[in-house]
């Protein structure tokens, strides 16, 4: 008898969380990895003396922190995903404004803000420090890198 009671109620609940279908089909995720390099166009980031240590750089924003990665080229750059939202098709992408401060952490004395800004039916824009750096078409699904001057 308990059994009964057991699989009925498992039965019933699991009917009531079923899954409504919804209209948003698209999950948009946009994200961005940068380098640091000097004036001469040399990495900034790296386990040298006097540039700045991998393992000491943190990437914070509202909802999400980045990670410092190295790359083939044996340079390191960092990367943050920016962007996670559902919406019923992907140029729906075009109707979100963002605004979203990015804060580099690069060792105790020196924190810099990365700017991704984004109004009504325009590109996303990039800012270091308030200094215009790039820019990306909304639709565009490319990862964009950046190489900011430090």
């Amino acid at each position: 008898m308990f059994l009964i009671i057991f699989v009925m109620t498992c039965f019933l609940s699991c009917k009531k969380h079923k899954r409504e279908p919804i209209n948003e089909d698209y999950l948009i995720v946009r994200s961005l990895s940068f380098y640091l390099k000097d004036s001469l166009g040399n990495n900034l980031i790296g386990k040298t003396p006097g540039k700045y240590n991998p393992d000491s750089i943190r990437i914070f924003c509202d909802y999400a922190t980045g990670k410092t990665i190295l790359d083939s080229t044996g340079n390191y750059y960092s990367g943050i995903v920016y962007l996670i939202t559902m919406a019923t098709k992907e140029e729906d992408i075009n109707s979100f404004y963002i605004d979203l401060p990015v804060y580099v952490y690069l060792n105790q004395s020196d924190t810099d803000t990365l700017e991704i800004k984004k109004d009504f039916n325009q590109t996303i824009r990039f800012y270091y420090n308030g200094e215009f750096i790039d820019s990306i078409a909304a639709l565009d699904k490319n990862i964009p890198v950046l190489n900011i001057r430090k």
